[in-house]
């Protein structure tokens, strides 16, 4: 299998040009695709060339994740006064740890035109989907919490994975890197 030469993923043939083209970074298309920011911050596209985690970045993001974590911490061996036990510890790390990936992998996209009358406040009564619209709202609100520990820890994982990354085999020869640029 060919792999693109720009992000080092597989790249396919165009049915339309019968041209080599990576679907990935844009790279033979004779333009970028529209390539997720999630995506192109890893995988070495153009849009995002891969590039070791700013330590001052991860730092500033271990602050809110932190205060949540704390915060939940306070409530249930605090206010709920659960047993601190190495048990009931483990089970809330691995609760905090799965509400991040959640909070990470979850993203629902809210149509803020479509909520309900003024501003969704009130319901609609003639349409449905401003029914769903709100209860995707009411996720993005709850899941945001765990959006910043998800952050925290994939941010985490990329600067402590940094310096072990394999780096892309360049071109040997210059007919080789002429070959890859003709498409």
């Amino acid at each position: 299998m060919t792999k693109c030469p720009v992000c080092g993923r597989p790249a396919t043939i165009s049915y339309q040009t019968g041209r080599l083209q990576c679907p990935t970074c844009g790279w033979g298309t004779g333009g970028p695709i529209r390539v997720p920011d999630r995506i192109a911050k890893r995988s070495g596209s153009r849009r995002g060339a891969f590039s070791k985690p700013n330590p001052v970045h991860v730092f500033l993001l271990w602050i809110p994740a932190g205060c949540v974590v704390g915060l939940a911490a306070w409530l249930v061996f605090g206010l709920a006064k659960a047993e601190a036990t190495n048990t009931n510890i483990l089970i809330f790390a691995a609760a905090m740890f799965g509400y991040g990936l959640l909070g990470h992998l979850v993203q629902p996209s809210v149509d803020t035109d479509n909520l309900g009358w003024a501003g969704g406040l009130m319901n609609n009564p003639f349409r449905f989907s401003d029914n769903i619209e709100r209860g995707k709202l009411k996720l993005l609100i709850v899941l945001f919490p765990g959006r910043l520990i998800g952050a925290a820890l994939f941010e985490t994982f990329w600067l402590v994975r940094y310096p072990f990354r394999r780096k892309p085999r360049p071109a040997s020869s210059p007919q080789e890197r002429t070959r890859w640029h003709e498409g």
